[in-house]
């Protein structure tokens, strides 16, 4: 159905700002990744070339005929991407269930000319299989409303106003429908998209929209934006193993240990998270944190003892995998006990007060992120489930890879201080992004 867009937004009136799923990081994390798959892919190549040429060629040729493939798509919607630059969503408040989608989409002063651009609120039904994703159907659409905008031309950028109602009998952002089967149930989600073809590249971005419950007051939405007393914690509690560096108290091992328990404090704050969120029942929450707590406590103990065996002596190896000795029940916390005691995690002559300052940073971010902003009241616990996985992958594979170099070249202080700085920007990035995204 078409509509017309109603009255412009007024200056000065957004109060929140929305980006698209498309983003220049995302383009530049898969340029490292298509760059990390081909170093592979030839490494493997040319290793086996010599022994076996007639396997390793037709072998190693598929996976490079793979990236040639999935390289020209990257630079193609690279480009695309880079012709209208940034594209921001600017809404007069948080929309909800019987209000109004009302805001501008904004473009910058250097993107590619328009005139108009087509915007598409959709509402999809997902049925999402508990168990495995093939189970799941494709999504259905509930609600599809179009208008054509029109492109204005304002000091600094290009900005086109839009107006939605979103009816009454619509159902909220997270909104689940049972479905008779416990692990297929129906969820809705919002997204508004916009199109409009363009000699350099056709614009094609999509924003994820939270629409809120009936009855919600729209006119207090939620921040956007981290607030900044977590960003502060958080460059203060890594400050403190710079300075332990620079002082020479500072080892590769011990930022490693140090920074693998860090990922356990994000755990647990990543269950208290899931507790306190404002939907779902009781018993959904302490079910999916029950399961939450053992899928991510196999991936810290996998992850631990890849750890220990890299960087940490034989003593402290020995001392770690001692046998064990408490009684009962607590014979399956004493190996946690003695490899994190084995790794000087409580000793306050190496990584105990950093590993303090690590903990009430988090609980900084938890507080004013979380439960100040009221963002958990509309949150669901599976929402945080996968949380903390991308920012222990992407930032563990960095600190690990650097500190396997530094190992290698016998490398010292600056190297090490190279190391933290390097971590702290990638966390306050990875900081900055999850947090606005909720």
């Amino acid at each position: 159905m078409e509509i017309a867009a109603k009255a412009p937004l007024a200056p000065g009136t957004a109060r929140l700002f929305v980006e698209s799923e498309e983003s220049l990081r995302l383009y530049a994390l898969g340029g490292f990744a298509w760059l990390g798959f081909i170093a592979f892919v030839l490494t493997g190549l040319f290793t086996t070339i010599r022994e076996a040429p007639f396997i390793a060629i037709p072998f190693f040729g598929l996976f490079l005929w793979i990236a040639w493939k999935a390289g020209g798509k990257w630079l193609s919607g690279l480009g695309a991407y880079v012709n209208f630059g940034t594209v921001r969503l600017l809404l007069e408040r948080a929309p909800s269930v019987g209000g109004e989608l009302r805001g501008a989409v904004e473009f910058e002063s250097g993107a590619a000319a328009l005139t108009n651009l087509e915007a598409e609120l959709v509402c999809t039904m997902k049925i999402a299989s508990r168990k495995s994703s093939r189970n799941a159907p494709d999504p259905v659409v509930v609600h599809d409303e179009k208008a054509r905008l029109a492109v204005h031309i304002e000091p600094g950028h290009l900005r086109a106003a839009f107006a939605f109602a979103i009816p009454a009998d619509a159902r909220a952002s997270g909104d689940e429908d049972e479905t008779g089967d416990p692990d297929l149930p129906q969820t809705y989600g919002w997204k508004l998209n916009l199109t409009a073809p363009n000699a350099g590249g056709d614009l094609n971005r999509s924003f994820v929209l939270e629409v809120l419950p009936t009855g919600t007051r729209a006119e207090e939405p939620q921040s956007q934006q981290p607030a900044i007393e977590s960003a502060i914690a958080l460059v203060a509690a890594n400050l403190m193993p710079l300075v332990m560096v620079l002082l020479g108290l500072g080892s590769i091992g011990g930022l490693v240990v140090l920074y693998w328990a860090e990922n356990v404090v994000i755990g647990f704050y990543t269950i208290l998270r899931m507790l306190e969120a404002g939907r779902g029942s009781v018993f959904e929450k302490i079910g999916k944190t029950l399961f939450f707590t053992f899928h991510y406590g196999m991936f810290c103990m996998v992850h631990g003892i890849f750890v220990a065996a890299m960087f940490l002596s034989r003593a402290q190896q020995a001392e770690a995998y001692a046998p064990a000795q408490w009684s009962g029940p607590l014979v399956i916390v004493q190996p946690l006990w003695q490899g994190m005691k084995a790794m000087g995690l409580f000793s306050p002559g190496a990584l105990l007060l950093p590993l303090l300052a690590l903990i009430a940073s988090h609980g900084v971010s938890f507080y004013t992120n979380y439960l100040r902003n009221g963002r958990y009241l509309t949150a669901r616990p599976d929402e945080s489930f996968w949380r903390p996985y991308p920012r222990m992958v992407l930032l563990h594979v960095f600190i690990i890879g650097g500190a396997f170099f530094i190992t290698q070249h016998e490398t010292a202080v600056p190297a090490l201080a190279a190391l933290v700085i390097g971590k702290t920007l990638i966390d306050l990035t990875l900081h900055r992004r999850s947090n606005r995204a909720g």
